[in-house]
């Protein structure tokens, strides 16, 4: 039978702390691009860059129930950081600091962060509710972050260019490494959701 994931918070909190070995520990996540020679090199990276694998053992209900907390916990990070956009949009507005491409954007951003969180909450309970059967909601949410992120990069970077703060060669580098790097972080999320074979007691190490 499915544990309650509506568990008292010291329950969710320890959870939420290790949702990040749980997910990049099974064996099945990391070795998904196994074959892929550039691709596995740059795997193994991203996954050095996570931590090692967890030597404690977690039934798969356990794993559910920390990959529901852990997704439930970033729904209402990035809803806390929509509200931070929509209350420097206020504050900006209000002190004229900025134009009107830079509060439309802000206030764009902070909608979308709101409404990518709430996939994010909605797709933990739906993830738990259906022991780990639904991941749509939880995919559609690493998408809609992933292409955020994506997006905020490409503006930082145009910004950047634009006010000559940087050199071009690190400027680049930079914004690369950190969209590689940070799309991989969502990747291995994605790769624990899709992969029935993961929810299965985390390797020893």
């Amino acid at each position: 039978m499915q544990k309650n994931l509506n568990h008292p918070i010291n329950g969710r909190w320890k959870n939420i702390r290790c949702f990040a070995a749980v997910i990049r520990s099974p064996e099945p996540v990391r070795n998904a691009f196994q074959g892929q020679t550039l691709l596995a090199w740059w795997w193994k990276l991203v996954l050095s860059l996570h931590g090692k694998p967890m030597r404690a053992n977690f039934t798969a209900i356990e794993q559910r129930e920390c990959i529901a907390d852990g997704f439930r916990f970033y729904g209402w990070l990035y809803r806390g950081l929509g509200i931070l956009f929509g209350a420097t949009t206020l504050l900006c507005w209000h002190y004229r600091m900025t134009d009107f491409y830079w509060s439309t954007l802000l206030t764009f951003s902070g909608a979308y962060l709101w409404a990518a969180g709430g996939l994010a909450i909605s797709g933990a309970k739906e993830y738990g509710d259906s022991q780990g059967g639904r991941v749509w909601l939880l995919v559609a949410f690493l998408f809609f972050i992933a292409v955020f992120l994506a997006v905020f990069l490409a503006l930082f970077c145009s910004e950047v260019k634009f006010a000559q703060s940087l050199p071009d060669t690190i400027n680049v580098i930079a914004t690369l490494g950190m969209l590689v790097f940070g799309v991989g972080s969502y990747l291995i999320e994605l790769a624990a959701l899709v992969m029935p074979e993961s929810l299965q007691k985390v390797r020893q190490a």
